[in-house]
């Protein structure tokens, strides 16, 4: 068995205070460490449900089960692993961008393996791979059943370029193709799926903003993205703001990641990815274990990825590309202003961030450039920054900017600040029922900036 668990009803006290003395409550029992957790009830505040671990809770889970080629649709569940208590795992691919969270051992490689292999299982999705940090290596073994693929900073702009065509193009085929609001994936029009390894690789590359566009336009037209990063600061993840994306998943990391890609308080919930225990030698540990924040998965239970091993992969790589992969529509195509997919450059970038490029927490922070912005869009862009969200009012940048300095932004305007911000390149554009100034396009324009300057 896996464990154990009992219902809890505290008097006086909250869930999240347990879960602060969850060390000494291990201590008290003498349970191994990381072996207890806390689920709080969606119920009442006061109730939680504790679960305590066995030795080896994942005992007898099998390896991923096989697929062949075209059986899956994309809007159905597709079977990637199983939760703590049994349950399938199975994850909402269909219109969902995801982000994936996890260290180093932390099983990141084979939750996007599996994602990967159940992909490119369907019959009704295309799916493309980007990765300039480690050259493909992670997708590798699947590799043969993936159309596109990209490990250079030419070759992701293409890509992206192409998908986020696709993506605004298509809302106007909904009507001639009676898609009603969203677009049916079907094998004669599929889906695109872009996964995105080593996601802060293609931040330094300058790239992001692309991606930012294409999450904020892309879902209706089923063109999405799932990015995977070693961490979820603001600088590894550019643009993206990973507590915006709808599925979130959360393998061993740091506790501020998890803060950063649950939410606030999402810890004291029992969301414990910064408890479980990253690979260490032969040991998998708690590898490929992770909690998951979604539509679907409201409550702070772990799952486990399934195994696949790299020779498995590849036969079903090869299996699927030899029966025929699911191509793009000549509509979209043609709707995109695509006349045909171009070839990508097959050259390899590999990016590893400088020392001088990390946090003593060892996280990677953008270095400063070194040509410097004008004053007032280099005020609004740190604004923006330190926002939590994609986007703000240009009442609220002018309530910023004039709180923290008063005597210089005293006397601006709304109006005078949107005008300055559009000349430089960032005019407020459609947010929710108001428009508003978006962070990417505040840092593509610092970048254009700074590159005619340069």
């Amino acid at each position: 068995a896996w464990g154990f668990e009992a219902g809890v009803q505290l008097f006086k006290a909250k869930p999240a205070d347990v879960t602060a003395k969850l060390d000494d409550l291990e201590a008290c029992l003498v349970a191994r460490p990381g072996s207890l957790l806390i689920q709080q009830s969606s119920q009442a505040r006061p109730v939680f449900t504790l679960r305590a671990l066995g030795s080896d809770p994942w005992k007898g889970m099998s390896a991923l089960p096989y697929r062949a080629p075209l059986s899956q649709r994309v809007a159905e569940d597709i079977v990637l692993g199983r939760c703590l208590t049994q349950a399938p795992l199975s994850l909402p691919l269909l219109r969902t961008n995801g982000v994936l969270v996890g260290g180093p051992g932390s099983g990141k490689s084979t939750a996007l393996l599996d994602i990967a292999e159940g992909l490119t299982a369907c019959e009704d999705v295309v799916v493309w791979d980007i990765d300039l940090g480690s050259s493909g290596a992670g997708l590798d073994p699947m590799g043969a059943a993936i159309q596109r693929r990209a490990t250079s900073k030419a070759a992701a702009k293409i890509l992206l370029d192409d998908a986020l065509a696709i993506a605004k193009g298509r809302p106007r085929l909904f009507k001639p193709l009676a898609m009603g609001r969203n677009w049916e994936p079907s094998p004669k029009h599929p889906a695109l799926v872009l996964l995105i390894d080593e996601y802060p690789a293609l931040v330094a590359a300058g790239l992001f903003p692309l991606v930012s566009e294409i999450i904020r336009t892309g879902r209706k037209s089923a063109v999405t993205v799932l990015m995977a990063a070693q961490g979820a600061s603001k600088d590894f993840l550019g643009a993206a703001d990973p507590a915006s994306v709808p599925l979130r998943i959360a393998l061993p990391c740091q506790g501020q990641d998890v803060t950063r890609l649950m939410g606030a308080g999402a810890i004291a919930e029992g969301w414990a990815a910064h408890r479980l225990q990253p690979a260490e030698g032969r040991d998998p540990r708690d590898a490929s274990v992770c909690y998951i924040r979604s539509g679907r998965h409201a409550e702070p239970i772990p799952y486990r990825f399934a195994w696949l091993d790299d020779e498995s992969a590849e036969a079903r790589a090869e299996e699927r590309r030899a029966v025929g992969l699911p191509r793009l529509d000549a509509d979209s195509l043609k709707v995109a202003g695509i006349e045909e997919l171009a070839a990508l450059p097959d050259t390899i970038e590999t990016w590893v961030p400088d020392e001088d490029e990390l946090t003593e927490d060892g996280e990677y922070a953008a270095p400063a450039d070194e040509v410097p912005l004008p004053e007032l869009p280099a005020a609004a862009l740190a604004v923006l920054q330190d926002h939590d969200g994609p986007a703000m009012e240009s009442k609220e940048i002018l309530a910023a900017l004039q709180q923290k300095d008063p005597e210089t932004y005293g006397g601006l305007s709304v109006v005078g600040l949107g005008r300055a911000l559009s000349a430089f390149g960032a005019t407020a554009r459609s947010f929710g029922r108001g428009r508003a100034v978006y962070l990417s396009d505040m840092i593509q324009a610092a970048a254009d900036y700074r590159a005619k300057d340069a």
